[in-house]
């Protein structure tokens, strides 16, 4: 008896459709799983969980057990990190609507108010076009900033004059940097008066600080015109009331020039 062959139906190829459609899916699946895996990233990162002989980082061990380069596993630590304050970008990374390179880019400027914006341009722009905005918004951002430190720098001024007691009366606008030595200075100034002077006469906190002999102190102690041109400065300033030009930024600072 004759065996009958089965014929089988031949397979027809899938479209290209057909086969777009599977690579984006699987494509969303697999930012879906990044997002997961950054999560875990991070609360191990948190927990320590990487410590160990001859480790450094989390991203040494993601380099040593996951075979990630070290450069891509900092960035993946940074980026876990990040995404921690991060909702609205975090949300769009989770459901896979986001890739890595994309959210990546955002990161190194996102902040709770910008989050929005950036997702609209990652949501209709490719990750070159997202890189590019990030560029042009940090330099910006670098220009304001030196704008900003400009400006300050410009705004310096020390001030003094003679009242009709004999008092001196001093008045100054300095950086935040130089600002917080001066302050230093005189709550060390402050200290030293502590030994000589009851510390119930001494309301050394905060803005209230009292400077009566604490500024003795200070200008005893030569913290406020350390350098080599002290005299000279000292001499200048026995002359009347005067604005310290921003080109003579020597004057109105309190670190020693060499």
């Amino acid at each position: 008896m004759p065996h009958g062959a089965i014929d089988v139906p031949a397979q027809s190829p899938r479209t290209l459709h057909q086969i777009e459609s599977e690579i984006t899916e699987l494509a969303a699946h697999i930012h879906a799983a990044t997002y997961r895996l950054l999560e875990l990233v991070r609360e191990f990162d948190e927990r320590e969980g990487w410590g160990g002989p001859g480790l450094k980082s989390c991203a040494h061990w993601l380099n040593w057990k996951c075979g990630i380069g070290l450069g891509a596993a900092r960035e993946k630590v940074r980026v876990a990190h990040a995404l921690k304050n991060l909702p609205e970008i975090s949300d769009a990374f989770r459901r896979g609507m986001v890739s890595f390179s994309k959210v990546r880019a955002m990161t190194r400027v996102a902040m709770p108010e910008n989050e929005e914006y950036l997702l609209m341009i990652a949501r209709h722009g490719t990750a070159s076009h997202v890189e590019h905005l990030v560029r042009q918004f940090r330099k910006v951002k670098r220009i304001e900033a030196l704008e900003h430190e400009n400006r300050r720098h410009m705004l310096r001024e020390l001030n003094w004059h003679i009242d009709d007691d004999g008092s001196y009366v001093i008045r100054a606008r300095l950086t935040p940097e130089q600002g917080e030595r001066v302050v230093k200075a005189l709550e060390a100034a402050c200290d030293e008066n502590d030994s000589e002077v009851g510390a119930s006469e001494q309301l050394c906190a905060g803005a209230t600080v009292p400077l009566r002999d604490a500024l003795v102190c200070f200008g005893e102690r030569g913290l406020v015109v350390p350098n080599k041109r002290a005299k000279t400065q000292q001499r200048a300033r026995k002359g009347p009331s005067r604005r310290v030009s921003p080109e003579k930024p020597h004057l109105a600072r309190c670190d020693p020039r060499p």
